[in-house]
């Protein structure tokens, strides 16, 4: 017997590919060490005073926008594609109404359900209901929805961005201050640092982590790509695996 998700598991295995192809990507424009520049600026509040940032200014690669696209499109598909088999498998030669159940909020889930999934075997809305893919329900499920629909409708957006990773080795003779902890800066893509007098004699040593995040994708706003399509590979092979077991548990397939 043939596999009856075997274009899901294409879908997934297409994904791996290009993720594993995106890891390469980002390894390359983070060993770039041109990709970041120190700067300072007047301090706003304090006159005299000036503020030492750091800012990215290295675009990221317009390949790691199209990698992105096509992997979370391959994994959105994979679910769509293991509903349609069910159907197929269950007896609907062509099945019109067969796609994973993905709604605005749980208050439209139902009638979502019974209207995107109307061909598939009922047995099955149990589990359907169980993964909850909508917002409010899923958070990782509803995430791969909402950038799959930026990748379809509007420009992905991603974004260079770094992290303080490390303790500090500073030394200096005057006055000087800085964050307990410096962050970055989404909207100004920059991260403040220390900030000094004239005449302060400073010495520091810092060290940040850099990464690809995602621009402004509803939950998914500033996190970084690579653990998120981490996560969502992960999360559709795992539900993919339910629809399978529950399947043969109803002798679906």
């Amino acid at each position: 017997m043939s596999d009856p998700f075997e274009s899901s598991r294409r879908k997934i295995a297409w994904a791996k590919h290009r993720l594993a192809d995106l890891k390469r990507e980002v390894s390359a424009w983070v060993g770039d060490k041109n990709f970041y520049e120190m700067f300072t600026e007047p301090h706003p509040d304090k006159p005299q005073h000036v503020v030492h940032k750091m800012r990215v200014v290295k675009q990221v690669p317009d390949v790691c926008f199209n990698i992105t696209g096509d992997i979370v499109g391959n994994l959105r598909a994979a679910l769509d594609h293991a509903i349609y088999d069910i159907a197929v498998a269950s007896g609907c030669n062509k099945p019109r109404n067969a796609y994973f159940p993905f709604s605005r909020d749980d208050s439209t889930f139902e009638a979502n359900l019974k209207g995107r999934c109307a061909d598939v075997p009922k047995d099955i809305y149990p589990l359907l209901r169980s993964f909850q893919p909508y917002k409010g329900g899923s958070e990782p499920l509803w995430a791969l929805n909402e950038v799959r629909v930026a990748n379809e409708h509007i420009p992905l957006t991603l974004m260079g961005s770094a992290t303080f990773t490390a303790g500090v080795d500073v030394s200096a003779i005057g006055y000087w201050e800085m964050p307990y902890t410096p962050t970055w800066d989404r909207a100004k893509n920059e991260m403040e640092l220390f900030t000094l007098t004239p005449g302060t004699k400073f010495k520091g040593k810092f060290q940040f982590g850099f990464y690809i995040a995602f621009g402004k994708i509803g939950s998914l706003e500033g996190k970084s790509v690579i653990p998120v399509l981490d996560l969502f590979v992960n999360m559709v092979e795992t539900i993919l695996r339910e629809i399978e077991t529950k399947c043969r548990e109803l002798r679906i397939i």
